[in-house]
């Protein structure tokens, strides 16, 4: 017949409580330090809802923006000059880590450039 044998942590001796707590308290600077490293790494970043990253890369200059918007839909935000040069902003940044992604629009309504800069800090 074999015995059972509980433990509880009374029968604990000071040093399985010490290896115990020094145990948790890896795991939780492990679990500490990966994720912030991925949540500090990656791009916060929101789009317009229609915008995609291979479309916007392959609009050539030129295109009217009737068709900028047909292919990537409307900006979050337009800027106008007062020469009538428009910037059109297609992302937003979250955090200081972000993807921007704009177009210049000119007097005529034309495409003249395209802006996409990754912001890490």
């Amino acid at each position: 017949m074999r015995l059972k044998r509980e433990y509880s942590t009374e029968q604990w001796s000071r040093a399985d409580k010490w290896i115990l707590m020094l145990l948790i308290s890896l795991v939780l600077a492990t679990a500490g330090t990966f994720f912030s490293v991925v949540w500090t790494k990656r791009p916060q970043t929101r789009y317009a809802a229609g915008f995609d990253e291979r479309t916007f890369v392959s609009m050539p200059l030129g295109l009217t923006a009737d068709e900028v918007v047909r292919r990537l839909g409307p900006p979050l935000q337009k800027k106008e000059d007062p020469d009538g040069t428009a910037v059109w902003y297609y992302s937003e940044g979250l955090s200081k880590n972000f993807a921007h992604r704009a177009l210049v629009i000119d007097q005529s309504g034309r495409l003249i450039h395209k802006t996409a800069w990754d912001i890490w800090d």
